[in-house]
């Protein structure tokens, strides 16, 4: 699982502060960064939510494997009540912490959703603002 954030570092722009000198007023400001493009853009967004959805698909199948190995080994020691509860103790810890992955994976999928939305949707120039507001927030 990958995060948004490397994916806005690398198209947001840098903000620049002016000193409140004179001389500092008199010099011919860089030219402004070309506008974003888009396609390379979406490109990326989407290598990222290809792998954050093989990443949440895997993490689901670990806690389905850990569930079928639970109940062979509850019916195997079903007269034996401390193992019992000591597996039905270590699955729930199992899951929370696998759960808790894939509720940050899922966080990750539905911004990078809202993103692809709207680099179809609006002009580069709103998108690079959205992504240079994202990327100070995140």
């Amino acid at each position: 699982m990958f995060s948004l954030k490397p994916l806005l570092a690398r198209y947001s722009r840098t903000a620049r502060t002016i000193q409140g000198g004179a001389d500092d007023l008199q010099k011919v400001p860089p030219p402004p960064k070309p506008v974003l493009d888009k396609e390379q853009f979406q490109t990326d967004l989407q290598a990222l939510r290809r792998t954050n959805t093989i990443a949440i698909v895997m993490l689901a199948s670990v806690i389905v494997v850990a569930f079928v190995i639970t109940l062979f080994f509850i019916h195997r020691f079903i007269s034996n009540a401390t193992a019992v509860a000591s597996l039905f103790v270590g699955f729930g810890g199992l899951t929370g912490g696998i759960t808790t992955a894939i509720l940050g994976a899922f966080r990750v999928k539905a911004q990078s959703d809202l993103l692809a939305i709207l680099s179809k949707n609006v002009d580069s120039m709103s998108l690079q603002t959205v992504i240079d507001v994202l990327s100070k927030r995140a």
